[in-house]
């Protein structure tokens, strides 16, 4: 990749270049492609996220060429991007899901050895679907350690690759834990979407209370609380508790008349406390 001149072509004063490379069938020859190679090498050292390929073009086969761009695809659809954040509960673990669908004539006990659960949890196209295990995730400990997926909003290649989002999250496969080629990808999650104000199923603060901003700056923070809800659901006792299974701000209750209408009083948990919860469909 020199600009070296041809000796072989003088009279053109130096403007001839010394061939980069030659095609071993005898169809021509190659000047070095200077500016595309530094182009290329300045993507990939600043970090842009961008995959670069360099490649010759004297190859007898470009097979290599297009299997590196391939490998290059592949890598960024195996990470999800996702729309919004995921809330994390007591174990680091969200309310989702990855199952794998895997290549024709392989088994979920084959993709064990890939973090995968060896009983299929259904078929699809006669296909098993795996479920791929996932992984706790925590911030401050980093990428974890052994084979599945987890939710990522921490790893610098995650802001890079979903950089077209507000937040940057999403889901990432640990190393020997990516799909393979021929595998379809099911990614399902059922957690619902934060409300507009903190209220039930918003995040628990960092020491665990459900105060809103608003009312934290109140004179009496858990009126302030209580007259929200009371505004919002019409009803007198409601109050709102962090629940430390899942990390998230919770209605008390004792029976179904305490909850707000359209909720049912429910032990997810079997911790012995109760909220008042939306009834929906679980992941089986």
């Amino acid at each position: 990749m020199e600009e070296v001149p041809d000796p072989a072509q003088d009279d053109q004063e130096g403007q001839a270049l010394t061939p980069a490379c030659t095609a071993t069938d005898g169809s021509g020859s190659a000047a070095p492609g200077r500016r595309i190679v530094e182009t290329m090498k300045g993507l990939a050292d600043n970090n842009t996220g961008v995959g670069t390929v360099v490649e010759s073009i004297c190859a007898a086969d470009y097979a290599p060429a297009l299997d590196a761009i391939i490998d290059r695809i592949a890598s960024a659809l195996r990470q999800l991007c996702l729309p919004r954040p995921l809330n994390r509960d007591s174990n680091n673990l969200v309310g989702c899901e990855v199952r794998e669908v895997q290549p024709e004539g392989q088994t979920c006990a084959d993709a064990e050895a890939r973090g995968r659960e060896a009983v299929p949890v259904g078929m699809e196209d006669d296909r098993e679907v795996c479920r791929v295990t996932q992984l706790p995730s925590d911030p401050a400990a980093g990428v974890p350690s052994g084979l599945g997926w987890f939710y990522d909003d921490f790893t610098p290649e995650t802001v890079n690759a979903c950089s077209f989002n507000d937040d940057q999250q999403r889901v990432s496969f640990t190393e020997g834990a990516a799909p393979v080629s021929g595998a379809r990808i099911r990614f399902e999650c059922l957690q619902a979407a934060p409300p507009p104000d903190a209220d039930v199923g918003w995040p628990c603060t960092s020491d665990a209370s459900c105060v809103t901003e608003d009312c934290a700056a109140s004179s009496d923070p858990d009126q302030c609380m209580q007259d929200a809800l009371r505004e919002r659901y019409d009803r007198d006792t409601l109050s709102l508790t962090c629940d430390p299974a899942s990390n998230t701000c919770q209605l008390e209750c004792e029976s179904d008349v305490e909850c707000p209408g359209g909720f049912a009083c429910y032990d997810a948990s079997e911790d012995g406390n109760s909220y008042c919860v939306n009834p929906t469909c679980t992941l089986n």
